[in-house]
């Protein structure tokens, strides 16, 4: 895994279930039901984030969580996760454009939380539900994440928070400055996950 790379987790978290077979925990990814083995779970459940990390750190630190846990092979646990897509890998910010956009293409965020007023910061949002405040964000970051949550994908999600910045009348943005926007919303979604405020799904089940 390249140095810097984030590993953020795909999918929706069920629990466990016992048929068709015992499973310690199932992930709906579009419209299957994934399930997870132990260190499956454990790593699954560590990718969104432990209390008091970079929220943009890299997956180095995934991987010494899941050591910590007491899983024994967390590198080989996040490959086969990769390969079932209920993990992605976001490559460093400004590398590898070619996979952030095809990542953008291909992942969705939904809400799990709502918008519920001002924070108890000037110029802040809260998200929550109504008399539960989870998280504060910029107001610029939380009208970001009210388009990215009613978009197809995190592309449009991008291409419409230049809209909100340049006027519905200015000119299309060219490809570079896409991306960049693109890579803004990426790194908006750990802090998200990390909150359960969102989870992330595919865009086209």
């Amino acid at each position: 895994m390249s140095p810097g790379a984030r590993v953020l987790p795909v999918g929706f978290r069920l629990g466990p279930e016992t048929v068709p077979q015992p499973v310690v925990g199932t992930v709906r990814l579009g419209w299957k039901r994934l399930g997870l083995g132990l260190d499956e779970a454990l790593v699954w459940d560590l990718a969104h984030g432990v209390p008091g990390d970079d929220p943009l750190a890299g997956a180095e630190r995934l991987l010494a969580h899941a050591a910590a846990a007491g899983v024994a092979d967390p590198s080989a646990v996040v490959e086969g996760l990769l390969a079932r897509s209920l993990l992605v890998r976001v490559p460093p910010t400004g590398q590898d454009p070619a996979t952030l956009e095809a990542l953008a293409h291909r992942l969705r965020a939904r809400p799990l939380l709502v918008g519920i007023g001002s924070g108890s910061a000037p110029g802040t949002t809260a998200l929550g539900v109504p008399g539960w405040p989870v998280l504060e964000l910029p107001d610029v970051a939380a009208n970001r994440w009210d388009d990215t949550a009613v978009l197809a994908d995190l592309w449009a999600a991008a291409e419409f928070s230049l809209v909100r910045e340049d006027g519905p009348d200015a000119p299309p943005p060219t490809h570079d400055r896409l991306l960049a926007a693109v890579a803004v919303v990426v790194d908006d979604l750990p802090l998200l996950l990390a909150h359960h405020c969102a989870y992330l799904d595919l865009a086209r089940p």
